[in-house]
């Protein structure tokens, strides 16, 4: 876990995930369906939303060859990198003409768990892609319509205070390595556009993270100064 992440408070959990089946049994008089838990992995999850949790390893490939990768960040799954592995096609703008909020939306919900105990008290993860309850005809989309609500914006949540000390923090370093501090924001706090990027600097700056900028003749009087 990054020295960002323990500052927002989340902490991953390490859970043993579980997987419901219907499964046909054959019984006296002809056949029954019953409803299994069975043991899936135990892995890393961290926790979002109402008794729900994403796992660790949440990434997945498009037909296209591109992979996405999710993580919480600022208390929600959010697309923190679009990439592709060795030996997959090339990442071209043609690509990228894909809708990327359904994909990710998708992606969230085939690696999301709910959170419940068992018998004994212990808690565990519950993939979300099975039945949950013995005769469950539901679609995917409907068992996870809590997942949806978690992930729905009303309005622009306000940026938090700790996201724009990374941000200060970022472009300080950006500058001090004379690297393209949009660039670098961009890389580094998750897929934005850079006029995005900017605005995040704007109110880091308002916020009293970053100095006041400078004006052009204020830069220039510095640099003849030098």
């Amino acid at each position: 876990m990054s020295k960002r992440e323990r500052r927002r408070g989340i902490r991953p959990i390490r859970l043993p995930i579980y997987r419901r089946e219907s499964v046909t049994k054959k019984v006296p008089g002809g056949f029954t369906r019953e409803l299994e838990t069975l043991p899936y992995e135990t892995t890393m999850v961290t926790p979002y939303g109402r008794d729900l949790a994403l796992l660790s390893k949440a990434s997945g490939q498009l037909p296209s060859g591109i992979w996405l990768d999710v993580k919480v960040r600022n208390g929600r799954p959010q697309c923190v990198a679009i990439r592709s592995e060795p030996g997959d096609p090339e990442i071209t703008s043609e690509l990228l003409r894909f809708p990327l909020a359904a994909a990710v939306d998708a992606l969230i919900r085939l690696n999301t768990v709910r959170l419940e105990t068992d018998e004994d008290g212990n808690p565990r993860g519950m993939m979300l892609s099975g039945p949950a309850f013995r005769i469950d005809r539901r679609t995917l989309a409907e068992r996870t319509a809590d997942v949806d609500a978690a992930l729905r914006r009303r309005g622009r949540k306000p940026l938090s205070d700790d996201f724009l000390r990374d941000v200060a923090e970022i472009v300080l370093e950006a500058r001090a390595e004379r690297k393209p501090v949009d660039k670098e924001l961009v890389n580094r706090l998750g897929p934005a556009k850079f006029a995005t990027a900017r605005q995040w600097v704007s109110k880091a700056r308002a916020r009293g993270f970053l100095p006041p900028a400078q004006t052009r003749r204020r830069r220039n009087a510095d640099r003849e100064e030098q």
